[in-house]
């Protein structure tokens, strides 16, 4: 499953994203999926989204460790990760939230359907690190990999049938596949392979909690060893790193040490899907995307330290210069950002925001021209709904009927420019139903492999299919960012197969994977990127982004104070 990436996730504030969608968790726990109120709004309501994920960034713990570290604030992805719960958040986590692990495309003619609760056995699904054994009134689940195993959760036998539903059983009896038209949330089923018994390590494995340093350092470090996809394409080498931090271990005499060691570990991963998490802290080895190191290059440049230790004596508000610099920092991104914005209103006639502000549709201003362009802002794959806490299915219908009003209102336009430059991503599903709206015959999409031990799970096959009842298929031009993550880039790369689609912007933030979550025997938690996404031509873009056709640097500030948006003069300049 997958979840990539806006909205706030209570779990992982500085992210992700498109975790290994564990959307089906989100849906059963009806948690939080968004921030914003709905509704018509104009300007006042565009420039509070923009100020809201510029500002308020998902991981800004404080500013001076966001901004006097060289470091503007991160608009990070939004995966749906496994919450911070035990029992059903972690039973549906653990049991369907997770990709395809090695399913044939092809159907079982003797499979049946039956309900979740009559599996017996034990059930691994690969590449994701996870075995499930179904017992006569209790369903065990457990994380391995080839070191060790932790056993995570016991709950009643019937609460599969609540969160499995009904399953494929094959006619070996050695197969079951989730059914995707039960669990709204899914873009295909996810398959678990039997096994002849529980593995030893599991038998005699590890029961939370352990404080034990060794312990915990062998569970993180096998685990990213398995299942990590990107070891090679990141240039990390994690055997080297498992030497050089092991002999560490033993100067480790405290929790925050054990952190520490850790976050040293994962330091050069440059991946916003890895998350490390203990009660009041949190970490993610991700970089700002180019926009935003641009805007602290120029502010820079534009401010020696010679003026601003200057401005620091002349003024009497802040005894630190770290404090007053980054008061300094952060004013010009404030100024920087509503100016963008207001550059952006003043292309359009008029805005409707409609699926709680998540989706907005406008015309742009072309009368000189005779040509008519509509403008469309996807602000998120998640978190259509007024509701916070209404069930996917909700904000999922909310998502159509906005779908339905938007592509009503401009269908009849020459061109459409679709904005996703601050989408952090949320569901597959949501990108598939918004990408169908754009396609009238059913198409490979894209495919996905887990990391397994030693290889790859098998790939399965996604396909993108006509939805709603009008499809628009006029030239389209897709403006992207570094911060178009997870979710977003899926949609990005689907729709980049389109002929009458243009991408037109910079990369995208390189985080096409779910995000798998794992638990650490002292309770602490983690996220890992375990799969592998490739366009239907076999290319790979995690870590490269989902490249564009044309550049248009976004919000480069020479562009922005002369009143400009690059990537909407670039896909008019475009237009035949």
């Amino acid at each position: 499953m997958k979840t990539r990436g806006a909205g706030h996730n209570p779990r992982y504030p500085n992210g992700p994203h498109k975790q290994n969608q564990h959307n089906f968790v989100r849906n059963c726990l009806e948690m939080s999926f968004s921030r914003h109120t709905s509704g018509q709004f104009g300007a006042n309501s565009i420039k509070n989204f923009f100020r809201e994920i510029m500002i308020i960034p998902f991981k800004f713990t404080s500013l001076e460790e966001n901004i006097v570290k060289i470091e503007l604030p991160k608009i990070k992805p939004q995966r749906l990760p496994m919450p911070r719960l035990a029992g059903v958040t972690l039973m549906a986590a653990l049991v369907t939230a997770c990709n395809d692990n090695g399913s044939s495309n092809t159907p079982d003619k003797e499979s049946k359907i039956i309900p979740a609760s009559e599996l017996t056995g034990v059930w691994e699904q690969r590449g994701y690190g996870q075995i499930i054994e179904f017992g006569d009134s209790t369903v065990t689940v457990y994380q391995s990999n080839r070191d060790n195993c932790l056993l995570t959760a016991e709950l009643p036998l019937a609460m599969a049938d609540q969160l499995l539903k009904e399953v494929s059983l094959s006619g070996d009896g050695q197969r079951f596949d989730t059914l995707p038209q039960r669990i709204p949330t899914d873009t295909h089923p996810y398959t678990r392979h039997k096994l002849p018994q529980l593995p030893e390590s599991c038998r005699d494995g590890l029961q939370a909690p352990t404080t034990d340093y060794q312990a915990n350092y062998e569970v993180f470090w096998h685990t990213f060893n398995d299942y990590y996809a990107f070891f090679d394409l990141r240039g990390v080498n994690w055997a080297q790193t498992n030497e050089n931090s092991r002999s560490k271990l033993s100067e480790v005499n405290d929790d925050q040490a054990l952190f520490n060691l850790f976050k040293e570990m994962l330091s050069s991963l440059d991946d916003g899907h890895i998350n490390l998490i203990k009660e009041d802290e949190e970490f993610s080895p991700e970089e700002s995307p180019a926009w935003v190191r641009r805007l602290y290059a120029y502010f820079n440049e534009q401010n020696s330290d010679e003026t601003l230790r200057e401005d620091f004596e002349a003024q009497s508000e802040y005894d630190d210069f770290s404090a007053f610099y980054e008061s300094r920092l952060l004013a010009f991104y404030n100024e920087i950002n509503d100016k963008n914005t207001q550059n952006l209103i003043d292309y359009l006639n008029e805005v409707d925001c409609i699926a709680n502000d998540q989706i907005c549709y406008g015309l742009i201003d072309l009368d000189a021209t005779g040509k008519s362009v509509g403008y469309l802002l996807i602000e998120s794959m998640l978190g259509y709904g007024e509701d916070e806490d209404a069930p996917f299915e909700t904000h999922f219908q909310a998502l159509q009927a906005a779908l339905d009003n938007a592509i009503n209102a401009l269908y009849n336009t020459d061109a459409l420019i679709i904005d996703v430059r601050r989408n952090n991503g949320g569901y597959d599903s949501s990108a598939m139903e918004i990408a169908g709206r754009f396609t009238q015959q059913r198409q490979l999409a894209f495919s996905k492999k887990a990391h397994y031990p030693n290889g790859y799970a098998n790939s399965h096959e996604v396909f993108l299919a006509p939805t709603g009842a009008l499809q628009y298929t006029k030239p389209i031009y897709l403006l992207v960012s570094g911060s178009t993550y997870s979710g977003a880039e899926i949609f990005s790369l689907t729709m980049r197969s389109l002929p009458h689609v243009v991408l037109v912007g910079e990369p995208t933030g390189g985080i096409l994977s779910d995000s798998l979550d794992f638990q650490l025997p002292n309770g602490w938690e983690f996220s890992l990127s375990n799969e592998v996404y490739s366009s239907p031509q076999g290319e790979v873009f995690e870590y490269s982004g989902v490249p564009p056709q044309y550049e248009a640097l976004y919000m480069q500030p020479e562009d922005v104070y002369a009143g400009k948006d690059s990537g909407i003069e670039k896909a008019l300049s475009l237009l035949e």
